[in-house]
């Protein structure tokens, strides 16, 4: 393993530097292609269920097919294809009906959260930094958002579509999410920060880790303002 000393800044991807959460112009996001997905494979019953009981909820997709497997909605297939089906689903729709569409300034959704843009030419243009995409979400959408938006492509991207293969499926916030990310990159450990909206699954996994958060809460957002969080890119400043 390569042992050259870099700062590895990862970074969540929903709702951190995008914001999928918020609807398309046709009315799709990512919490809408959720729904569509769920009573698709698991039927009406199972989606009033699943909003009853909170929807989303920032789940990883097998958290969501598990939830439902124990609530007694079941297909004709076991967790791990079902969980396959939901993805496939999901970004079949977001693909076809949300990624690309134009938004009211032009820009193509999803739009970038405040400032991320400059951000992230000014961190990816930087020599002694490793751009990271930690994410629950799938690598074709962040790569595809990246591209829309004229944005160099992260360092490494590492998503639900490994972590849900695995021979034991894992979930934010299970440290070993962070050990299989570090395992694929030459960044030390202490040279590391997470950054991600979610001070529950992004921030326990950080302080699982053993690694610092940035909380990243635009405004309207539950913790906005709160201690500890920002909500412009512009404003953060990371030195190696």
């Amino acid at each position: 393993m390569n042992t050259i000393q870099k700062f590895g800044i990862v970074h969540d991807f929903d709702g951190t530097v995008a914001e999928t959460f918020k609807p398309s112009p046709s009315g799709l996001g990512v919490k809408e292609a959720y729904e569509n997905s769920v009573e698709c494979i698991f039927g009406p019953s199972a989606l009033d269920y699943y909003k009853r009981t909170g929807g989303l909820q920032n789940r990883a997709p097998r958290e969501v097919v598990d939830s439902l497997f124990n609530a007694g909605f079941w297909v004709g297939c076991g967790q791990d294809e079902a969980t396959e089906q939901l993805v496939n689903r999901k970004i079949d729709c977001l693909l076809k009906h949300a990624f690309g569409q134009p938004l009211s300034d032009g820009t193509p959704w999803p739009r970038l959260t405040l400032g991320f843009a400059s951000y992230w030419q000014w961190t990816s243009a930087r020599m002694d930094t490793f751009t990271v995409i930690l994410s629950s979400g799938h690598e074709v959408c962040i790569r595809k958002t990246f591209e829309m938006h004229n944005l160099p492509q992260p360092d490494l991207i590492v998503t639900d579509d490994e972590f849900r293969r695995l021979p034991e499926p894992l979930c934010k916030p299970d440290p070993r999410l962070w050990q299989y990310m570090l395992a694929k990159v030459d960044v030390s450990f202490r040279r590391t920060v997470y950054i991600g909206d979610d001070h529950v699954k992004d921030g326990e996994l950080a302080k699982n880790a053993g690694v610092p958060f940035l909380h990243f809460a635009p405004k309207g957002a539950e913790y906005h303002g709160r201690n500890g969080t920002f909500d412009d890119w512009g404003s953060i400043s990371l030195e190696a």
